[in-house]
């Protein structure tokens, strides 16, 4: 889940399964607030062990990076590299990415 944001800045979730097969998921650092077509953006990212839906807590573990890179108004690439090894994925958007230069 990509979340461009004028405000904060962009952020990323992802959640999938670790190396043993359990639960992975994975919440980025703030990114920049504008993105371009081309330029890599890496990104720290870290997971949660604690805290109930009740009483949610957020202390950070960190898990490794995410480079992400726009390669169009609607696609992009994008590297996991952690503590569970490394993904690369080619990704497409179903609504774009509003406020990128050259998109509507």
């Amino acid at each position: 889940n990509i979340l461009p944001s004028s405000a904060v800045g962009l952020i990323v979730t992802y959640y999938g399964v670790n190396a043993s097969g359990g639960p992975l998921w994975l919440i980025s650092d703030f990114g920049p607030k504008t993105i371009a077509i081309g330029a890599p953006i890496t990104l720290n990212m870290s997971y949660s062990n604690s805290g109930t839906f009740q009483a949610p807590k957020r202390v950070p573990v960190t898990w490794g990076q995410l480079t992400l890179t726009f390669t169009g108004c609607t696609t992009a690439t994008a590297t996991l590299t952690g503590t569970d090894g490394s993904v690369s994925e080619n990704l497409t958007m179903l609504t774009g990415v509003i406020g990128m230069p050259g998109c509507t």
